[in-house]
């Protein structure tokens, strides 16, 4: 399982590069809603989790639903940010409107590796 402290990929995924994405809040892990997110929120994660670029962001719970609340904050990331925490809050909720049938993934690309004197190294 792809997760740091704050962030996790879970769900029924073929690869550890992909999953739903949640994110610790308020004490509880939260499935997060995927009406306004997008390959950019995607990269955010991917970078967060250390699984390099984006490839895409993956919606309507395409990796399973998860259960408890669902994160609504409506984020507005560019892509460059470290976490997506980061990103501006354009709104703060925990909407009636989203349900775990919208929660989202993504797909990431994977670390990039160098060969070093026949070592790998993550970068």
């Amino acid at each position: 399982m792809a997760q740091n402290r704050h962030l996790r990929l879970v769900g029924n995924r073929p690869t550890a590069l992909e999953g739903r994405v949640e994110v610790y809040h308020s004490g509880a892990r939260v499935t997060v809603c995927d009406q306004t997110f997008d390959v950019r929120e995607a990269t955010v994660v991917c970078r967060e989790l250390g699984l390099g670029a984006a490839v895409k962001a993956v919606k309507r719970a395409a990796y399973g639903r998860g259960y408890g609340r669902v994160w609504t904050n409506i984020r507005n990331c560019t892509g460059r940010e470290n976490s997506i925490h980061d990103c501006f809050l354009v709104k703060r909720s925990f909407s009636s409107l989203c349900y775990h049938g919208n929660d989202v993934g993504v797909v990431c690309a994977g670390p990039l590796m160098k060969q070093i004197t026949n070592q790998y190294v993550k970068h």
